[in-house]
This record gives C-alpha cells, structure tokens and sequence, in this order.
C-alpha cells in the first residue's frame, strides 16, 4: 500500500507511515444513499491517464517486469488437489489421445470411400 501523502510504501505490518507518519487511510463502506450521490473515482475505476500507463509499460519493459497469475485452490486439501491432478492426467493422456485418434481414423476411412467412389 502506498502512503496517500508523500507516496511513500508501506511495510507489512506498518499502521503509519514511516516517512511522514500518517495513518494508512481507512475504508469507509458508504450508505445506499451515498453509493446513489457519490461523484468520485471508485475503486473500479483506475483514473490512470494514458500518460500514466505508458510510464508503467515503459517501467515494465525495462525492469524485465512480467505480469503472471497465480492459480489457487483455496483452503483445499490434498485429496481435492490429487483429484485434480488425476483429471488433467486423464484428459492429457487418454482423452486426448483417443479424439486425436479416432478424428485420425475418420480421415483415413473417408479417403478410403472418396477413392473408391471415384
């Protein structure tokens, strides 16, 4: 999180900032009355300028930044996580292989009746 006055970044676990020592902002949930009459950027939306992207594009490409997502299951167990595995090794190694087969062996029967027909 980042330090709404001086833009300085915050530690884990730090509840004021170390260089001017304000409080990290709290979030205020706001009434339906409010939601209705609230005319400010929203967490939804960004307010980053096109200015704004193009400096962190530029900052990604030269800092060798790359963007990746992490895929999580959660408070999984170990059971769930195995049956996963098992499904992905199922459509891996045998689903896969009888489509591509079977789409193989179509061909080679329809050439057969197209060259006979002929």
């Amino acid at each position: 999180m980042v330090c709404e006055n001086c833009g300085n970044e915050f530690k884990p676990g730090e509840t004021e900032c170390s260089v001017c020592h304000s409080g990290k902002g709290e979030v205020k949930i706001l009434t339906t009355e409010e939601k209705r009459n609230f005319q400010g950027v929203t967490i939804e939306t960004t307010g980053e300028d096109q200015h704004d992207q193009n400096q962190r594009r530029r900052h990604e490409r030269e800092t060798g930044y790359v963007k990746y997502r992490v895929i999580s299951f959660g408070n999984s167990g170990f059971l769930t996580k195995l049956l996963f595995a098992g499904i992905l090794l199922f459509v891996i190694f045998v689903a896969l292989p009888v489509v591509v087969f079977g789409a193989g062996l179509v061909l080679i029967i329809w050439f057969i009746l197209r060259s006979i027909n002929r």
